[in-house]
């Protein structure tokens, strides 16, 4: 659901009105409505005594997002399923299938099975388990910008490494983008996912 005038100047302060249409929507009768597809039997709550039937709203005015007019700019989203939900700037819309994966995807779910997942196949040192247990509980906290900053030979991609498969283990995330800034870094970090055993001493790759 989306708001998306020219003269909608502040895209973040549309999103209410985003929610009032979400609120208001009616599926017809030969519609699968988003909750149902999530196996829930009601809509999700709002703040007041109305139900959200389309999950995910959207406010936008077809400028590029700017981080410094970031209010004013690209398209502003808000996932009303949980009222912590709170709305942020996007640099464009989802794509239909990465709105259906956020739709079956369970964050609630994903999270209490990395509470259970062990760490002993990982074979990390003590303080890199504790980087990885950071990692993840600032993401359970809803914290979007984790900075992990590791001295020279402390073992920063067996960290990743061990960061990325519990992640992809749990169903936490779908896909991880592995960053470098020389092609020399990415071809070490390669060899990495092909090397490093993990569980059952598969590697990553595998």
């Amino acid at each position: 659901m989306q708001t998306g005038k020219r003269e909608n100047i502040n895209v973040a302060g549309k999103i209410p009105q985003a929610e009032r249409y979400s609120r208001g929507f009616t599926p017809t009768a030969n519609m699968q409505s988003a909750w149902q597809l999530q196996g829930r039997t009601i809509a999700w709550p709002d703040h007041e005594d109305g139900h959200y039937q389309i999950p995910y709203v959207y406010s936008c005015n077809g400028r590029p997002f700017v981080k410094q007019l970031a209010e004013q700019s690209g398209t502003w989203f808000r996932d009303v399923r949980e009222p912590s939900n709170l709305a942020k700037p996007l640099p464009d819309f989802h794509s239909p299938q990465g709105l259906l994966d956020k739709l079956l995807r369970s964050k609630a779910v994903a999270e209490e099975k990395l509470k259970q997942e062990g760490f002993a196949y990982l074979r990390l040192r003590d303080y890199q388990q504790n980087a990885v247990q950071a990692v993840e509980i600032a993401l359970e906290a809803d914290q979007h910008n984790c900075l992990l900053a590791m001295a020279t030979g402390t073992g920063k991609t067996r960290t990743i490494i061990g960061l990325m498969y519990r992640f992809l283990k749990a169903e936490r995330f779908k896909r991880i983008l592995f960053l470098v800034d020389r092609t020399a870094l990415g071809q070490q970090a390669i060899d990495n996912f092909n090397d490093a055993p993990l569980e059952q001493n598969q590697t990553l790759s595998n």
